[in-house]
């Protein structure tokens, strides 16, 4: 008696843990997700970013935090604007959770327009010349289609 007690005990022990587990790599795979998928974007600051504004090459920065619903969802479709995009060389990723200490961040936010995340900015001649929302990236391939042709 005493010994189907300790194993009904383990059993259910084993079972919690398998679904505690279950749950923990469920809520978890989509941040994962995102951060493999954003490994091959460089990385950048407020700083850098005004930088790569006022150099005239053509360039593609996604601007997004893990912490975002939206910017988790578009991930997949965002990877492949940007893989479209490193015709032009070195593709970036400004984190704004992280950029978010950086000293001068919403004013940088609010001169360059960002107001809502994710969204992909297309820099040229020192310029911004376009930014993508989360709707237009929703529909990636008209983002794709739109950089094969500038290149033509």
């Amino acid at each position: 008696m005493k010994n189907k007690k300790i194993f009904t005990f383990f059993s259910v022990i084993t079972i919690l843990l398998i679904v505690f587990f279950g749950i923990f790599i469920l809520n978890n795979k989509t941040s994962f997700n995102y951060t493999l998928k954003t490994l091959s974007l460089t990385k950048i600051n407020t700083n850098e970013f005004e930088s790569l504004i006022k150099k005239k090459e053509r360039r593609f920065i996604y601007v997004g935090r893990k912490t975002c619903p939206d910017c988790l969802n578009l991930i997949s479709k965002t990877n492949k604007v940007m893989h479209s995009a490193k015709k032009y060389g070195e593709v970036y990723y400004y984190d704004t959770d992280y950029a978010r200490d950086d000293l001068g961040f919403e004013k940088f936010t609010d001169k360059v327009g960002i107001s809502f995340v994710p969204t992909i900015i297309e820099l040229e001649d020192g310029e911004i010349k376009r930014q993508f929302s989360s709707e237009e990236i929703n529909n990636y391939k008209k983002i794709t289609n739109y950089i094969e042709e500038e290149t033509q």
